[in-house]
This record gives C-alpha cells, structure tokens and sequence, in this order.
C-alpha cells in the first residue's frame, strides 16, 4: 500500500528552538512561555540566555505565541517542515498592560486574564529577583499589589508580618488568606502558639512577647517564578469555605527542554541594623542613686550580618525536565541575641512519557532555625524594658534604670523555634481528546516544629513570675492533605458561542497536634530540664479539620471579546454544626475586551476592558467551636471532677461573604501607558458571635453563633508608565493606589464587652478617652503622684466614657515605584505611603510615667529638677493613653544593579551576570511620637493591630547581592 510523501510530512513533527529578547534592549528574556496557538499543550520556557527548544511540532503551518509578564504578547506565523529544525527567534516588547497573561483562576484551570471578570494580582518574582534581592516570601508583596497589605510589624529576625488582602471581614477568625504552593495548600501560621496548650498561667507570657515565628518565611523566594493573589470572595469563590481573605498561589520554577544544564548560582551579603531613633537619648545626662551614669538604648542597636549562598539548576531531555535547588542562609538580627539559620532544598521534575499524559513530582524540605527575640509585650521584651526604664534609677545591674527585668538579664535567656518541614505534590495530566483533559493534584505539607525557652537560674525575673528559673519545651505537629481534580472540556455553541467546562472537587484534612512541658523552680545553676524544675506542668492540644468541595463552572465566549462564566462551589465541612449540612457558594462574572472594535476605538488606546464580578465565599468556624466541651479539674486536692466549657452551636456555619466587583483596563499609546482600576463592595453575614450565656445555664463560655454582619468597600488603582524605551535607555514609572473601609453593621441584638466590635464602627476601632479641660490647680498636696511645687498643679482633666478615634488600618495605602536603565547601570526605587490608621500608643504615657521617655526628661530642669512643663506632661499621662496616627511615608526600597559585561563575563567562563547594592525599609517619616508607625505587639495576629505597646520596629536592611548563570 503505498502512502503518499503529503501524508507523512503531515504526520510527523519537526522541532522549534530560537531566542526571545526584549526588543529595546536587546537583553534576553528569562521564562517566557513559547507556544503553538490553539495549542497551549506544546510549549516550552526560555531559559536565562532566553533560549527555548520545543519538539513534537506538527508539520505544517502553525503559528508561534510567545508570553511574559511585563510585556505584550508576540505571534509569528511559521511552516513547519516533518523532521526538521525551523529556528525563530522572537522580540517582545515591555507593556504596561498583562490582559494577555495566562493566570489560574481559583480551581478552575488556567486562563488568560482578559477573560475573567474578578481582579487578580499577580507578582512575577523572578523578574523582582533581577531588581531587588528577596530575602522573605511576604516581603515580595509589600507595596507591589493593590489591596494586597503586606508589612513588618516588628519583632526580630525571622519574626511574622501583617499579611491580609481587603481589609478585615471577620470579628474573630483568622484574616491571612490561605496559601498554596504548586496547587497545595500549606501552613501560612504567623501567630503564637504556645498558648493554646492552656499553660498561659504556668509559663511565662508569650514565648517571644507576641511576634512569632512565621512560617511563610521557610520558603526560599529564589524557588518561586510567580505569585496570584486572589483578592476577596468574587475571584476565589472556587475555594469554597476559606477563600473569604482571599487565596495566595505560589508557582514554583520549571526544568527547561533540550541542551545543556543551566546552573544558577546567587551570593548575598549585607547587614541589618535599626534606625537609631529610640526616644532615650538623653539618658546618659542622668545618674542614679550611686552615680552610675545611665545609658541610651541605642547603643544596644548593632549591625546583624547577613549571608547567603543559592544555587541551582535547569535541565532535561526531550521527555523530561528538572530544576533543583539548595538555599543556606544565616541572618543576625539588629537587637541580639536574634538570629535565623535556614537551609531549603526542592527538586521538581516533570515527565512527559507520550503526547496524552504529563507527570509533575515537586518536594521541598527546609529547616528553619530561629533565635526568637523576646520583645512586644512582655515583661522580658529586651528593648522595652530599656526604653521604660527611668535614668535616675539606673545602676550598675540596671544601667537603664529598668522598671522590670535587666537587660543584662534578658540577654541570658534562649528563645527558639526550630522547625523541620516537608511539602510534596504529584500533579497527573491527561489529555482524553485535545479538547477533554483532566488534572488530578495530591500533596502534602508537613511540619514539625520544636519552640523552646530558658530562664537560667541567677537571673531576676521575678516580675516576670519566674524564681530561681523556668524551661519550656514545646511541640507542634501540623499537617495538612490536598486532593484536586479538576476536568475540563472544550465545546463549540451555535452562534460563534464557545464553551470551557470546568468541574471536579477539592478537599483537604489538616490536623495539629500541640503539646508544652514546663518546669519551674530550679534546685542551682546549671540545671536547665524541665524535669529539674520542683513544679511542673503539662499542657496539650489538637484539633482536626476536613473539607470536601465539589466545584463546576462554565466560560462562554462569544466572537473572542465577550467572556461570561458562572459557576459554584458546595462544601461540607467538619467544623460545620451537625445539624447544618452543606454550604454553597455562586458565582458569575463577565469580561467584555472593548479593544476587539477596531473602529470604534481612537487609535491612543491599544487595548480596553470592562468587567464585573459577583461571588461568595466562606470562612469555616474553629474545628471544634460547634462542639460541646468540658474540663477536667480538681475537685478536692487529687478527686477528679469536670466543669463545663463550650455550650457547642449544632446549627454553626461558616461566615458567608459576598463581594460584587467592577473594574477596567486600558492600554494607551502602543500599550506605553496601562491604567487598571477596580471598586468593590463585600458583605459579611453570618459573622460568628460570641453570645454570653447566663452563669445559670452551666457553662463559662459564650456561645459562638451566626448572628453578625460587617462590610467593606472599597477601591484599587493601579497606572503603570512606560516613559522611555531604547537599546541604551529604559524608564518606567509605577503608582499603586487603594482605600478600604471597614464597618460592623449587625451583633445580631448582642451587646458586647469593650470596644473592639461596635455597630457603625470598623473592627478593633481605636476608642479612649479625651482630654476636655486644663486647669492650674493649687490645692491638695501631689500632683500626678508627685508632691505639689509651687506653681501649682497643672490638670488636664478627661472625659468620662470612651470615644472613637479612627480604623486600626489605613484608609488609603499607596506606593510610587521608578525603573531606570542606563546601559548596563538599572537604579530602582520604591516609597509607600499609608493614611487614616490610628493606634494605641500606650509606650508614650507609659515611659513617661516611668519616669523616662526624651519627651519628658527635655522639659526637665538643667539639672534634672521638675518644671512646670514636666508636670503638665507627667500629669496627662498620668490619667490618659496616648491615641496618636500611624499617617507615614516610608522608602520601602531602592537598588543599583550592574550587569557585568559580556565579554568579562565570557573570560571568566559565565553567562549573564548581575551585582547590586540594595536597602530596604531604610527611612520613613510620622508623626505617631513612636519609633515606628507600623508596630504591632502581637506581630500576625489579625485582631491585635490597635496597639504597638512594648513592639520592637523593623530593623532596615542592607544588602550586597550577585547573580551569575553558567
């Protein structure tokens, strides 16, 4: 039978290998994706000289896309020859417009984004890598992503950051969106732990005095290529019970096709050191009752070094492809004793053993080790008893004049997290037909992490409640399961309609295990156990959650410039009440690319987008607040009894959150100029209460019901400005503009306790009492607790209830970045801004009535005697807490990279070579009277951002980085 030479060249394949350069510049493009148009399954990545290599290309004529965030997409049509090698070689260039980047849209399988409705964040880090070195995952966003909230809060080296996306939409549950990696979800922790065990009255305070240890900081950035932020309920609705703070995905990097092993290898150097602008400066013009001069906590700043070595490497064949890593890392913070020693290693490999079936194997490990230090509030925060110290007190054993505990002290103590943990996940791909293809993900995150603490026995930490020293030992086990399929199908509709269905389901079984021992009392020095101690304790806690979601949605599209999808998600949940049952969550959303009407548009804009979006989804209560719950305790010495906890609810269901989501894109002048804006408006309802039950009924413990509501609008703006573009010339100009407003709108009848959560009033609003009348009074015998001079007593007097103040979180958040390329030379910057946040500024008063604080001591007499003004001072803080705002500027980062010269780099047998000098977080301005307006005493926590008491500021950084491929 004889087969004719058409028909053949038509069945084979040939190969497709080139270089993708940005056309300006000339430069290599590093991980633009290369594909086939209308068939997103052959493909291949550049690698860092921005080759590619692509086999399995069907004869004939085909055309060539390529795709990179930050440019515009670049076609070619190409005829391919059976068993051939055809070379193209593509030129992109830069565009302040990405409608044509493919994203993951919640479950529901990867899409370009000009098709989606909702507002989707997106971070290219690799490209970041290039600019400004990434020491931390969360510090890659901070200031780079609207409605995305990202910032150091304080604590030490290792220590967590605020991170939550559209302000906050729960009045107790956690606020960080949850985070996977490569399709599995991970532990995100950034808050203390320690005192879940129920040992809070056994062991001293917080472990670290509130700022922990965060877990999203033993990911290695240099492994990560992209970031999705999901930003509120109408974009990740497809997640079902926990996608109300918005989801976070993170895509690691990918081996490259044929040739040889490209091998990536970073050096990193630098130093940490605070600013110097602790308010104790003029401590050393005291002494104390023996004459010992007292000291400036500044000098206890120092310069923690910082060293870091990541290496690499791409590879594979033409049926697989890996890319393996290894990070170590030891970083020493600007207060010590604090550092953080890290180490992390990944393989990812991919298989593809024929043209239906794709296998991805990714695993990370990492240890993570952390010498906490003891800051926030605390009775052994390190620089807070410096700072509240009194001058005229100090002595040798307290040069501060510490209130408290010595520093000298303090210094003795071992704080530390050490944390071993494991992620892996399998991803099949199958394709059934070229238009049916199903993807099945399971993986694992598992950490176990070990905190421990020493007061050794000589140190005077009785304020503390600790005598003759204590040890803790705790444990915690986490772990958590992912399991996602997914199946999509392609179908074609009468009238030019085209059809994508999405459906599968989604489920995850997380557990934790937490246990502590803590021994107090030691026999002498030397002895640090816990079973050395003559009192000891134990403490325990678990808690376990499954979820399971199955999910469908539908994209249409109509002429390739009207998409309307409309989908669901229904859970069921183990920490849903008995008597609930299942929860379902809507969505629809539509996308209309105005840029399709040729005709109609001026030729200024070269692209338009309108959009909408409406969506619900859930935040699923504690695992075990629908539970019934009692304690045991001690009836008698050693007679065993039980006392009633939880009350349960079996109707408990997850707060419900609705979020409707207008928005736009355009493009303007060839793309030079993108402009994307979004307003939303997000209802909670079903906001658990906690429902105070009457002493009667038996239990201690509220009642935790669904009886709230609260909402937030608000608005995001992002314009990007391509000014200059030339082979030897690049300058580029970045805004990023947003603004929330949070309100309580519904207690279901409750009346709560304080002023964290009140109607008309954002959660946690700042409330306290104002000053409302001054007076000089003459009689009685003190004045502020002091005896009463002759001028009298200067009295500021205040109101008797509580009044409000502001939100705890900016109103408006902003961030101006500018890229400028000479050459070889590229300077980058970036400065924020936040407004309309005010805190409890309770260090203020509290140095004051100490005693302390350059405020207070400035109004003193030349020889320290009191004045008029230090009375009035001493006496208003003596009856009312500082309420100041958190309104700063802040020059969150600027760089200067070098890119070695070719032919120097060649000499020395290297590829592409970069070196930079960069800082981050390095100065701000305020006028909060504070040492930093974004301190939080309890770092991550989500409900504690009113107040700053005792937190220790972010140290800013200085950083020496080289980058180099061979």
């Amino acid at each position: 039978m004889a087969v004719s030479p058409a028909l053949l060249e038509a069945q084979a394949t040939g190969i497709l290998t080139g270089r993708v350069t940005d056309r300006a510049s000339g430069q290599p493009i590093n991980g633009a994706r290369v594909t086939l148009a209308g068939n997103a399954e052959i493909g291949a990545n550049s690698d860092g000289d921005g080759r590619y290599f692509m086999r399995g290309v069907p004869a004939g004529s085909q055309t060539v896309r390529a795709l990179r965030i930050g440019y515009r997409p670049e076609s070619q049509p190409i005829t391919v020859k059976g068993n051939d090698t055809l070379r193209v070689n593509l030129s992109l260039s830069v565009s302040a417009v990405d409608l044509a980047q493919i994203v993951v849209t919640g479950t529901g399988g990867a899409v370009e984004k000009r098709k989606i409705g909702a507002s989707i964040g997106t971070m290219d880090v690799s490209a970041q890598q290039e600019l400004m070195p990434v020491n931390n995952f969360t510090s890659v966003l901070s200031g780079k992503m609207t409605g995305v909230r990202s910032v150091g809060v304080g604590g030490g080296v290792g220590g967590a950051q605020d991170l939550r996306v559209r302000g906050i939409a729960s009045f107790s549950l956690n606020q960080r969106p949850v985070v996977y990696i490569d399709g599995v979800r991970v532990d995100s922790r950034g808050t203390e732990w320690t005192t879940s065990t129920g040992m809070a009255a056994t062991a001293c305070c917080s472990f670290s005095g509130g700022t922990s240890a965060d877990r999203l900081s033993d990911l290695n950035p240099n492994d990560i290529e992209r970031v999705e932020v999901l930003k509120g309920a109408a974009a990740a609705t497809l997640y079902g019970s926990e996608a109300t703070n918005g989801v976070i995905q993170v895509f690691t990097k990918k081996g490259r096709g044929e040739g040889p092993i490209q091998w990536n290898l970073g050096l990193g150097s630098g130093f940490n050191r605070m600013r110097e602008n602790l308010p104790t400066k003029l401590f050393p013009r005291f002494k104390g009752p023996d004459g010992f001069q007292a000291l400036d906590a500044n000098g206890l700043i120092e310069s923690g070094p910082f060293n870091a070595v990541d290496i690499s490497a791409q590879g594979g064949t033409a049926k697989s492809t890996f890319f393996v890593s290894a990070l170590g890392s030891k970083e020493v913070g600007s207060i010590q004793p604090n550092d953080q020693v890290k180490g992390n290693l990944r393989a990812n490999i991919t298989f593809v053993p024929n043209s239906k079936w794709t296998v991805d194997v990714k695993t990370a490990y990492t240890r993570n080790v952390v010498n906490e230090l003891q800051a926030g509030n605390n009775w052994t925060a390190l620089l807070g008893n410096a700072m509240n110290g009194n001058p005229r007190n100090a002595t040798a054993a307290k040069p501060y004049g510490e209130a408290w505990v010595p520093v000298a002290d303090i210094a003795t103590m071992e704080t530390k997290s050490d944390a071993d943990r494991w992620t892996g996940g399998l991803t099949l791909a199958y394709a059934m037909r070229s238009n049916f293809t199903h993807r099945l993900i399971f993986g694992t995150d598992v950490v176990n992490e070990q905190k421990s603490r020493f007061f050794p026995y000589a140190g005077a930490f009785g304020p503390a409640g600790v005598t003759n020293g204590q040890r803790n030992i705790g444990l915690r086990n986490y772990r958590t399961t992912t399991v996602d399929y997914l199946s999509t199908l392609n179908y074609n509709l009468p009238f030019g309609i085209t059809s994508v269905l999405s459906f599968g389901g989604q489920g995850f079984w997380e557990s934790q295990r937490l246990n502590i021992a803590v021994g107090n009392n030691f026999p002498g020095p030397g002895v640090s156990t816990v079973a050395a101690g003559a009192v000891t304790n134990g403490g325990e806690a678990f808690t376990e959650t499954i979820n399971i979601g199955l999910l469908a949605q539908n994209r249409f599209a109509w002429d390739d410039r009207l998409f309307v999808t409309v989908g669901a998600r229904m859970d069921g949940n183990s920490a849903f009440g008995k008597d609930f049952g299942f929860q379902q969550y809507p969505k629809v959303d539509m996308s209309y690319d105005l840029s399709k009407h040729e005709r109609f548009i001026p030729d200024v804009v070269s692209a338009l987008r309108i959009r909408s979006a409406m969506g619900r989804a859930g935040k699923m209560p504690g695992p075990f607040d629908s539970f019934q719950s009692f304690a045991a305790t001690p009836v008698f010495k050693d007679v065993p009894g039980i006392v009633p906890l939880n009350p349960g609810n079996l109707d408990l269901r997850p707060e419900v959150t609705t979020e409707k989501e207008l928005g736009f894109e355009i493009g303007l002048f060839s793309d030079r100029l993108g402009i994307e804006a979004s307003r939303y408006h997000s209802v909670t309802r079903d906001a658990i209460v906690n429902r105070p039950y009457a002493p009667s009924q038996g239990f201690n413990q509220a009642q935790r019901v669904n009886i709230g509501a609260l909402e937030n609008r608000g608005w995001e703006a992002t314009i990007k400005y391509l000014v200059i573009s030339t082979p030897t010339f690049d300058w580029s100009t970045n805004f990023n503009l947003d603004g929330n407003k949070n309100l309580v709108t519904d207690l279901g009848g409750v009346t709560l306790a304080g002023t964290a959560v009140k109607v008309g009033y954002p959660v946690q609003g700042v409330w306290g009492q104002r000053p409302n009348g001054y007076s000089v009074v003459s009689t009685g015998t003190t004045c502020g607790g002091q005896p009463m001079q002759s001028w009298g007593c200067p009295t500021t007097t205040r109101t008797a209830s509580q009044e409000y103040f502001g939100s705890p979180l900016p109103a408006f958040n902003g961030s101006y970045s500018q890229t400028l390329r000479y050459k070889s030379l590229t300077l980058y910057g970036l400065v924020s801004m936040e407004r309309g946040a005010w805190f409890n500024n309770g260090d203020r008063p509290y140095r004051i009535r100490q005693g302390g604080a350059d405020e207070y001591l400035a109004a003193l007499g030349p020889s320290g005697e009191r004045t008029f003004q230090a009375d009035s001072i001493n006496q208003w803080s003596s009856i009312l807490t500082h309420f100041d705002k958190r309104d700063n500027v802040r020059l969150r980062e600027v760089s200067l990279t070098w890119q070695v010269p070719e032919e120097l780099s060649k000499w020395f047998g290297i590829q592409r070579t970069t070196m930079s000098l960069a800082g981050s977080n390095l100065m701000w301005w305020d006028g909060c009277n504070c040492v930093d307006p974004n301190m939080n005493w309890a770092g991550a926590d989500s409900f504690t951002i009113n107040s700053g008491f005792l937190a220790q500021p972010a140290a800013r950084q200085f950083r020496l980085q080289i980058r180099t491929r061979f």
